[in-house]
């Protein structure tokens, strides 16, 4: 609560405004008076300048609701609880944002650069070998007296390269969600229900489209191929019909889906799906000195996280320069409405603001350019057809050639069919 709230006053930009709708059933997992008191609880703990704005509808008024209206047996519906929730759009963007301002402090930040090696001398002193993804063989060594590792699913992979005996930290659990098109009234409604398997599934706006998702299955795959199954597609199709009967949907109405593995705290056979508590975890017990790895740090409370962190090292390390303020502001890309869009069906993105990330935010790729700088590659046909297009636009500035502009475009279509499942949508026009 304390996080919404920060987000809020500090980067309203980067937020979307819904109303989270609950379900209520007589025979429902929480009765009404839990709610109440749930969300009543919320608001008391939260700060008081960022309501939650709690009420409930009467059945009747949840049976005419955007959404609500498809539930499963919407005359057993006692009503609905419902809140203002902001729901993070673009979550790469507000990291991207982070990375920025933490050059602008003075931080060094690199794209595509994995850790290929990391061990610790004698004295303590901690030496990691990066490796550049573009230019093969090519190498460097950073020293630093303490390490932050918040790979993510990777973690265990990173601690085993300074730790062949670290014991494990991550329990991944893949979620897949898939993206369809619904009418406009249902634009700023979201609801919540729970998959056969009770976990909660929400269905909730998604730029122009909305999502069900997410599923949750243990995962031990590859970290670097996490994609989206027909199998998956099919399975949240089901569910979606189990739980919104009246949406009618079928496999050919998604758009798209997508997966990603959370990074969970391993728990043991006492979690056996991970456990979501957010754990720091200080290494010098797997033998690494002044060294921390974060697992189950969801993007919801990444500050909060960020300033634990901070503290943690600062009982290892005294800071050598004087503090600095933080910019929590979204980034901006200077207006030019003079400049074309990219498409014209979306014209909030323009070839200006492709040349201002080329030039100012270290994309490497032009799926880092689409889905990472700018919201192409989060839209309706995810910028498949508008790939080639943006990369002439930033060629020169990229120092890509033509045989480069090819295997960019190539390569983007190529992770949009495979991470995607992507339907392809009618050819946009261009401008």
């Amino acid at each position: 609560m304390a996080m919404r709230a920060q987000m809020k006053r500090t980067t309203p930009q980067r937020l979307r405004s819904l109303k989270w709708c609950y379900p209520m059933y007589r025979e429902g997992q929480y009765k009404p008076w839990q709610f109440d008191a749930a969300f009543r609880l919320l608001d008391a703990l939260g700060p008081a300048d960022v309501p939650l704005g709690y009420h409930k509808l009467s059945g009747d008024e949840a049976r005419t609701t955007p959404l609500l209206k498809w539930q499963r047996r919407p005359d057993a519906m006692l009503g609905a609880a419902v809140v203002e929730e902001f729901q993070y759009h673009w979550p790469e963007r507000i990291a991207v944002d982070a990375a920025l301002d933490a050059e602008r402090l003075g931080a060094t930040i690199l794209n595509h650069t994995p850790v290929v090696a990391l061990a610790q001398s004698a004295d303590g002193k901690w030496t990691a070998t990066l490796a550049d993804r573009f230019a093969h063989g090519a190498q460097a060594c950073v020293t630093a007296k303490a390490v932050v590792n918040t790979a993510g699913v990777w973690i265990d992979k990173v601690d085993a390269l300074a730790s062949a005996g670290a014991s494990r930290k991550v329990h991944g659990t893949k979620g897949v969600h898939i993206a369809f098109k619904l009418q406009a009234e249902c634009g700023n409604y979201a609801v919540v229900n729970f998959s056969r398997d009770n976990q909660p599934l929400f269905c909730a706006p998604f730029g122009d489209l909305h999502y069900i998702g997410p599923s949750e299955v243990n995962y031990s795959g590859d970290p670097d191929d996490v994609a989206p199954t027909d199998g998956d597609i099919e399975l949240m199709v089901e569910e979606a019909n189990l739980v919104l009967p009246g949406l009618g949907l079928k496999r050919s109405d998604v758009r798209f889906a997508w997966a990603g593995v959370r990074p969970l705290t391993y728990g043991g056979a006492a979690y056996p799906k991970g456990n979501r508590l957010r754990v720091l975890h200080d290494l010098d017990s797997d033998g690494m000195r002044n060294a921390l790895a974060l697992t189950a740090g969801p993007i919801m409370t990444h500050r909060s996280a960020a300033s634990e962190i901070v503290m943690a090292i600062r009982r290892k390390l005294a800071p050598s320069l004087e503090p600095q303020s933080l910019s929590y502001a979204a980034r901006a890309v200077p207006d030019n409405h003079a400049s074309p869009p990219l498409i014209a069906q979306q014209p909030a993105v323009r070839h200006s603001d492709l040349r201002h990330a080329a030039l100012h935010e270290h994309p490497q790729t032009l799926v880092d350019l689409l889905f990472r700088r700018v919201p192409v590659g989060w839209s309706d046909g995810m910028g498949y057809d508008a790939c080639r297009a943006a990369a002439l636009v930033v060629a020169d500035l990229m120092a890509w050639d033509n045989a480069r502009i090819e295997h960019e475009v190539e390569q983007y279509q190529a992770h949009v069919r495979h991470f995607y499942q992507l339907q392809k949508a009618p050819v946009p026009e261009f401008a």
